[in-house]
């Protein structure tokens, strides 16, 4: 039985192939590090075109936001000729 145990052991030791963010990953495997899960290495390609891993990384583009006024409506024109930046507030400081 103490046998088992130690076969179990030292196979368990040999699937830990390397440490990423802490923690063990698997041989055979890699860790995603945008969905801070392993995924196996014969699969990362599929992970990585696949909706879950897509929504958990940043987008370099801005959502539009529908309570902007658009580049032709006149208070917007006024806003940029009085200064205004657009990825600021109105406040004196840019707040708000």
């Amino acid at each position: 039985m103490a046998d088992s145990f130690q076969n179990d052991s030292a196979s368990q030791a040999a699937t830990v192939s390397k440490q990423s963010k802490g923690s063990m990953v698997a041989v055979g495997y890699e860790f995603c590090d945008s969905c801070q899960m392993e995924v196996r290495k014969d699969d990362m390609d599929r992970h990585r075109k696949g909706t879950a891993h897509l929504m958990s990384q940043e987008s370099p583009i801005k959502p539009l936001d529908s309570l902007t006024l658009g580049h032709k409506n006149k208070g917007f024109k006024m806003l940029l000729k009085a200064g205004w930046d657009y990825d600021k507030g109105l406040g004196v400081e840019g707040q708000g």
